[in-house]
């Protein structure tokens, strides 16, 4: 019988925030978190769980982009997961550690991809889920924002 061996992970940590509507999540930089950060976002949305379902895509989508294209995914690199929830909206954001290549870095843009080709569906997908969706560059790297309606939940 072969067993396949999985990493183990360092344990992610929360982020420490002065509010109860604000909580996140630090992750490293392997693949294997991008399941605990969706366990982590629908348990903690508190949405419907049609609503939370998406936003648990989306989290998963973002939070692989992170790992996969930016200096977060290099070993050490580090991904920080936020939501944030608001009287009308919850804000999903990730932040991660900036491009890989600092003199060409590239910036969150949705690909309009074949279906043939594997890859390039992330931000299309979320553009489709989230009402809607941001980048901004921060000291840290870039973070994305993708905000869901309270209201698409009732």
């Amino acid at each position: 019988m072969t067993t396949i061996a999985t990493p183990l992970l360092d344990p992610p940590r929360r982020l420490v925030t002065a509010s109860p509507e604000h909580s996140g999540l630090i992750i490293g930089h392997h693949l294997g978190y991008v399941s605990v950060v969706r366990r982590w976002v629908a348990q903690s949305a508190r949405v419907t769980p049609t609503l939370g379902h998406d936003m648990c895509v989306a989290a998963s989508e973002l939070t692989t982009n992170a790992l996969l294209y930016t200096r977060s995914g290099l070993p050490g690199g580090h991904t920080t997961i936020e939501l944030l929830h608001r009287s009308a909206t919850v804000v999903l954001r990730v932040t991660d550690e900036g491009a890989c290549d600092r003199e060409n870095p590239s910036f969150p843009s949705p690909l309009r991809s074949r279906a043939d080709v594997e890859g390039g569906r992330g931000l299309p997908l979320v553009e489709r889920l989230a009402d809607y969706w941001e980048w901004d560059h921060t000291p840290v790297g870039v973070s994305v924002r993708a905000v869901f309606s309270r209201s698409r939940s009732a």
